[in-house]
């Protein structure tokens, strides 16, 4: 196995057993809780915990990026030779990419050769949780850090969500052009997509189960006749049984039957989209891995 450390701030969504089984560093988001206390996302407070308290006091978080500091701290935890390639939440939606090149720079600094690359992943959940995961498969074929780093940078991955309401997006500063969907038709269900690591209008469905129907037509105008060239994810906030249902209906439409990915969005992005949010990602598989 290539000897380099792979890590990721919090916002990437990969379940705390998979980054643990696959050996990979975690710099935690903070969250602000009545206005004034900060926890480290999954550390202090878990993705269940926090939407427990948003459904039932149905009030407005804040998060806080990781600091200098803090990728400094986790940057120097490994061996001072050992090369780190750091995978980051849009530049678009938060600072965290640039606290980490800031600490890469320190890092490189104090220790010349040694190699510390921030990939700003222009996206969010596991719409970089997937090059996390093909970074894991390069290391593991032996490939050398700059392969990898070539490697994961080719591919863009897409993600679209279907939010229950623009109220979180708004009241976070988050919804930028994603504006042009809101509307007060009863019912309507604005669907969203990242588009160079910003949030974009996509369309305008009405009702939950066109939800579901809007989600599978992106996907399909995406795949065109190869589903299984790429990597397919169903992520949600808080409505786990809504994405199991979806799950099962993405895989019988492009006969995929195993290979969908389900992860629950952590408080990181569910501070600004709220409950009840249904998503997709995917990203075209490189043949070289």
């Amino acid at each position: 196995m290539s000897n380099f450390k792979i890590i990721t701030d919090s916002a990437s969504d990969l379940p705390s057993e998979f980054l643990r089984q696959n050996d990979i560093g975690v710099v935690p988001f903070y969250i602000t809780v009545d206005g004034n206390t900060y926890l480290k996302d999954q550390i202090e407070i878990t993705s269940k915990e926090f939407y427990t308290i948003q459904r039932e006091r149905k009030q407005f978080f804040k998060t806080s990026l990781p600091s200098v500091q803090d990728y400094a701290d986790e940057f120097n935890k490994y061996d001072k030779n050992m090369d780190i390639l750091c995978f980051c939440l849009s530049s678009k939606l938060s600072g965290s990419s640039q606290s980490a090149v800031n600490a890469a720079n320190i890092i490189m600094e104090e220790h010349p050769g040694r190699k510390v690359v921030v990939i700003d992943t222009l996206s969010a959940s596991l719409g970089y949780g997937f090059k996390i995961m093909e970074a894991i498969k390069c290391r593991e074929k032996g490939m050398t850090f700059d392969q990898t780093v070539q490697a994961v940078s080719k591919y863009r991955s897409d993600v679209s969500l279907a939010v229950d309401t623009l109220d979180y997006l708004q009241m976070g500063g988050r919804i930028g052009k994603a504006q042009a969907l809101a509307g007060g038709l009863l019912n309507i269900k604005p669907v969203i997509k990242m588009a160079d690591g910003a949030l974009m209008p996509q369309a305008k469905v009405r009702g939950r189960a066109k939800v579901m129907s809007k989600l599978l037509e992106i996907m399909d105008e995406a795949f065109g006749a190869n589903p299984s060239e790429y990597s397919v994810g169903v992520m949600h906030t808080d409505c786990p049984e809504d994405a199991a249902a979806f799950r099962d209906q993405v895989e019988a439409k492009f006969g995929i039957k195993g290979q969908v990915t389900v992860v629950e969005v952590g408080l990181v992005i569910g501070v600004h989209v709220g409950p009840q949010v249904l998503a997709i990602s995917y990203l075209k598989k490189n043949p070289e891995i």
